[in-house]
């Protein structure tokens, strides 16, 4: 499986800061992972590609927008055992 990005994932695309900050395992202080220091220009930008995507989304018929969140949900079930297993890392409790 590919290496999950670190970066911020804003107006489709991949976005990078100097800033990062490390995430630790609160169980053994492992390293999860390194990622984005969010500044506020950032947190600007990601609210307003959301206003921007809104109406677009608003539009859409709500069948159409379940079926959607439906596929999502599909990948994220498909990739549930790699997912579990980073919540359970970078909160410290038990699987």
């Amino acid at each position: 499986m590919a290496e999950p990005h670190r970066d911020a994932y804003v107006d489709g695309r991949w976005v990078s800061t100097a800033r990062r900050f490390p995430v630790r395992d609160p169980f053994d202080g492992g390293l999860v992972a390194e990622v984005v220091a969010s500044d506020e220009a950032l947190v600007d930008m990601a609210i307003a590609a959301a206003a921007r995507a809104y109406p677009a989304w608003r539009s859409r018929p709500g069948p159409e927008r379940g079926r959607l969140l439906g596929q999502l949900s599909a990948r994220m079930l498909a990739d549930e055992r790699r997912l579990a297993d980073l919540c359970v890392r970078e909160n410290g409790k038990p699987l």
